[in-house]
């Protein structure tokens, strides 16, 4: 039966309607059943086995692929522990017509990934590892409300993976979620709030993500930087984007701000030497890693509707035309594009501002609400995407970051305009003063002192340290 209304959100910190999805992606051990191997090093303790499937030409025979008989059980395992533990769906069934748009996202789907692959660099000298084959998949969640019953789910069934499987998450490997109100639209208002903020936020919240996620030379260039390489960032104003979509659609009209506004954070960054209760953090402000800006990647990913490309009969938009900054070797101030997206009139041109060029999936991505998808009723994703983080099957981890984007986007729709952009004026010095204000400080603003030490402890893993836990409000950790 159809859900009849949004439930409660978790622990009071989400928008009533609010919901998301994630995608994992990762590669699993298989092998010939009437085969045998070692077990390699990192699973000799674990319980956990590779998925035996049938030989291939057994497999021919029966004309069926590897896909087949590696998808079943991972679907079965999942389905098992989702039955269990079942969350808040926001399409309860196929037969909830209100729902017809949702209909691939009523529940878990695995499928393959062809842009996940491992190289033997992942298991060193192991060779055991190396003689599996390791299968790319994807497994997507059904579209849920953000409650504490919907998170139990994704961790449970993220926990039965990790059990049941040998699984590896390799650099190319991502962890997507997926933010929105569950059956609608996210109201303009508030998608306009949370691009500025999320733009404005981008070098902060990527001290979380390991290099290969930031570094565009790399695999992130399926999760480029917003404030380094989007339209915006090369200069597109709000005007230009409008003209290129032919969108002069007024869905509300922009709010006033204080051009004036100062930055809080030098009359506050010496009473903040402490990160606040309960989070005791083992990194020092400005020692975390953000982004490397690459000026050859900026250079290309320049749209063509600004550059006057070969598949667009315009000139270039020449420099003075573009927002003030604006120039062929570096992005546009923060400040001055996160002012530029809070004057949007209409999601579609929030959207064309929003993306990298060619690269176009950006680490907030707002596809979803461009020109050709905006306001289709059988448009199925409604919703901003968070592509940055790595890829993990560590179910608290996958929990952690699910939370971070929903908090995300609630906490900037919560605020005022003015508000806003106050908060804005203050990461746009952080950005600057990194030893003021660093994620964590964010996080524990953001109330997500729990899902900070998470991050932590990722951050501190990739370090080689490994976090054993707290005594005192101090973290117990010992080399890797």
């Amino acid at each position: 039966m159809a859900e009849a209304s949004a439930p409660a959100p978790a622990s009071g910190e989400s928008h009533p309607l609010s919901s998301f999805g994630v995608e994992l992606e990762f590669v699993v051990a298989v092998k010939d059943r009437d085969k045998f191997f070692n077990v390699p090093r990192r699973w000799r303790t674990a319980t956990s086995q590779p998925i035996n499937v049938p030989p291939r030409e057994e497999r021919h025979a029966l004309g069926l692929t590897i896909e087949h008989f590696i998808e079943g059980p991972l679907a079965a395992t999942i389905q098992s522990a989702a039955n269990a533990h079942r969350g808040d769906r926001v399409a309860a069934d196929t037969e909830d017509i209100e729902s017809y748009h949702l209909y691939d996202y009523v529940d878990w789907v695995v499928k393959e990934d062809i842009s996940v692959f491992i190289d033997g660099a992942e298991f060193g000298d192991d060779q055991d590892a190396k003689k599996y084959y390791w299968k790319d998949v994807e497994v997507t969640s059904p579209v849920l409300y953000a409650t504490d019953k919907s998170f139990a789910e994704v961790h449970h069934v993220v926990q039965a993976l990790q059990d049941n499987y040998w699984i590896v998450t390799p650099k190319s490997s991502g962890l997507h979620v997926h933010y929105g109100r569950g059956k609608e639209w996210i109201p303009f208002r508030d998608l306009r709030k949370i691009a500025a903020f999320l733009y404005a936020a981008d070098p902060t919240l990527a001290q979380m993500h390991p290099a290969e996620r930031l570094n565009v030379r790399t695999i992130s260039m399926h999760c480029p930087s917003n404030s380094l390489y989007s339209s915006i960032s090369h200069g597109s104003s709000e005007r230009l984007a409008r003209e290129h979509l032919g969108n002069n659609t007024v869905e509300a009209p922009p709010d006033p701000l204080n051009m004036g506004a100062v930055s809080r954070l030098p009359l506050t960054r010496n009473s903040r030497k402490q990160r606040g209760e309960g989070l005791t953090t083992l990194f020092q402000r400005g020692t975390l890693e953000g982004y490397i800006f690459n000026v050859h990647i900026f250079r290309q990913t320049q749209p063509e509707w600004l550059e006057g490309g070969p598949m667009t009969v315009t000139n270039p938009v020449p420099y003075t035309d573009r927002l003030p900054g604006s120039g062929p070797d570096e992005p546009v101030e923060t400040l001055v594009g996160a002012r530029e997206l809070l004057s949007t009139i209409n999601a579609p041109t929030i959207s064309a501002l929003m993306e990298a060029g060619l690269l176009s999936r950006s680490a907030y991505n707002f596809q979803a609400y461009n020109n050709d998808e905006y306001g289709r009723a059988t448009s199925g994703k409604r919703t901003i995407e968070f592509r940055q983080a790595a890829g993990t099957v560590e179910p608290d981890e996958v929990v952690a970051h699910c939370k971070i984007a929903c908090r995300l986007a609630d906490f900037a729709s919560s605020l005022s305009t003015a508000e806003l952009y106050m908060m804005i004026v203050d990461l746009v010095e952080c950005e600057e003063h990194p030893e003021w204000y660093d994620v964590f400080d964010l996080l524990y603003d953001l109330g997500l002192v729990k899902e900070a030490l998470v991050i932590q402890r990722q951050i501190a893993q990739r370090r080689g340290i490994q976090i054993v836990g707290q005594s005192g409000g101090r973290n117990i950790f010992m080399p890797t």
